[in-house]
């Protein structure tokens, strides 16, 4: 398997992404309480977004111009893009047109899902058959050293539910093999308290992690 530096949090923001489709599609705006948590939802969802653009922009893309590829001049366009269709979308939230977001949210939703393909293809075509595994994961590992505590933690409860137990199973044996014990502890404690109960249990025996005392 090919070191990959995007399929997990791409899966992880699908999930998210589409639950949060569905959950404005069911909203009730003229309940001010659901109005503002949704509200609030919204908001964390393109804090992330904006985040993760920065971070691909920051880490992924001088991959592509090393490579000699037109592929980070096309994604940088289609960030600025996506960008412009969040603020319309931040627009709206802020006007309170609440009868608009729906769909104004699932307009940016589908340029966004195809964004995502694009990337994973670019990686596919260009950076696996350009650049070696410690290659690629040497830029992976400087984004990890370079991110603060907090955005890691954020970053793993985002994928926590997202991803299959065999996915899990490889990023926590990863933590495993690498990272302080604190920080597999605090990381098994997150999967505690988010995974359902089977699904914890299913990965602690795939990945030999003992049960809380």
């Amino acid at each position: 398997m090919r070191a990959d530096l995007y399929t997990l949090i791409h899966k992880a923001q699908r999930f998210h992404l589409l639950r949060l489709s569905i959950e404005l599609g069911l909203a009730d705006w003229a309940n001010p309480e659901e109005a503002d948590r949704l509200d609030a939802l919204t908001r964390h969802m393109i804090d992330h977004l904006r985040d993760h653009a920065r971070n691909e922009e920051t880490y992924i893309h001088p991959l592509f111009r090393e490579a000699g590829a037109d592929a980070s001049v096309h994604l940088e366009k289609e960030h600025r893009q996506l960008e412009e269709e969040i603020a319309r979308l931040e627009s709206t939230l802020d006007e309170r047109r609440w009868d608009e977001v729906y769909g104004r949210y699932n307009r940016f939703l589908g340029t966004y899902l195809i964004h995502l393909s694009e990337e994973e293809s670019a990686q596919k075509e260009i950076l696996w058959a350009r650049y070696d595994d410690p290659a690629l994961m040497a830029v992976f590992n400087r984004f990890k050293a370079e991110r603060s505590p907090e955005a890691a933690r954020a970053d793993l409860q985002l994928m926590l539910p997202a991803l299959s137990i065999p996915e899990l199973a490889r990023l926590f044996s990863g933590m495993k093999a690498s990272a302080p014990p604190a920080a597999v502890q605090g990381a098994c404690d997150l999967a505690a308290h988010i995974l359902a109960p089977e699904r914890w249990l299913a990965l602690r025996t795939k990945v030999g992690i003992s049960a809380p005392n």
